[in-house]
């Protein structure tokens, strides 16, 4: 009995202390993710200092505000590139609707908001909505702009108890942000 007692301690203490290397590999290899993403997109993100660079839910790259932590999905921004397809001289306003067009079909939104105003990029399209998810209120701001031969979407999604105190922030990121050439 005594060594049986023994065998299970000594396998709860090596099954402990390989998990905790795991852990700290799997911290390593999303940092690596992350770094290898920053390096890979053809822009820079300048964040405020309050911003990091995250994984999200989807295993992509986003900037979500430091002090949420584990909750981060609950105020991130992403950044989108989509390519134009050469075939067709589609628009930012054809690319825009037929995106909203789709989102629209796949969901029920409420409170949807669709504005263009002028930016540096040139003529920019908002749509904005709220949805309810997972037992919390979100609002989303999608910004479609065009730089060059390309389409982009800056997303914002955050929790309604988040919103305004990261817009500004969310402003600086999207007004920041700066191409390589």
């Amino acid at each position: 009995m005594k060594k049986t007692l023994i065998l299970i301690l000594i396998l709860t203490l090596v099954g402990c202390g390989s998990h905790k290397n795991k852990t700290i590999e799997t911290k390593v290899t999303s940092s690596q993710k992350i770094e290898n993403f920053i390096k890979s997109q053809n822009y820079i993100v300048h964040l405020p200092n309050n911003w990091q660079p995250i994984l999200n839910s989807h295993d992509s790259l986003s900037f979500s505000p430091k002090n949420l932590g584990d909750i981060f999905y609950k105020n991130m921004v992403t950044i989108f590139k989509k390519s134009k397809d050469k075939s067709e001289k589609a628009t930012l306003k054809t690319f825009t609707e037929k995106n909203i067009g789709m989102l629209n079909s796949k969901n029920k939104f409420n409170n949807t908001v669709y504005t263009t105003k002028q930016t540096r990029f040139g003529e920019t399209y908002i749509f904005g909505y709220k949805q309810h998810w997972n037992a919390t209120n979100y609002i989303v701001n999608i910004i479609y702009f065009e730089y060059k031969d390309d389409n982009y979407m800056l997303r914002y999604d955050s929790s309604d108890k988040f919103y305004n105190t990261y817009l500004t922030d969310v402003d600086f990121i999207y007004n920041n942000l700066e191409f390589n050439n």
